[in-house]
């Protein structure tokens, strides 16, 4: 699994995926649906799983901690129409859906 763990995730129990920004890149499998990337003390790039291999499913992640780094989201397989997104408010967030070959944003909060 492509995630860090710390004594943070004992209170969120209903989290599948809880990243420490570590200045590092943490790439994304299929299991990894809803992650929360804690950006209290380094950048972190999160790399989305091959669009192609997550049709169907949805993808959460959550901006925690208190942020004073930069999550950038990235899909590194060359889907049609992505451009990367930053998340770096506490609380900001995206939701995305994979149609096999591209990613669509469904709800957003994030500047």
């Amino acid at each position: 699994m492509a995630s860090q763990h710390n004594e943070h995730q004992q209170y969120r129990t209903d989290v599948t995926n809880f990243i420490v920004g570590a200045g590092t890149t943490t790439q994304l499998t299929v299991r990894d649906q809803d992650s929360v990337i804690d950006l209290s003390a380094a950048d972190e790039t999160i790399n989305l799983p091959p669009v192609s291999q997550a049709k169907g499913m949805i993808f959460t992640l959550v901006a925690d901690g208190t942020v004073s780094y930069t999550a950038t989201i990235a899909a590194t397989d060359g889907p049609r129409n992505w451009s990367n997104i930053t998340l770096n408010s506490t609380g900001e967030y995206v939701a995305l859906y994979s149609t096999g070959d591209m990613w669509i944003e469904l709800k957003v909060g994030y500047s």
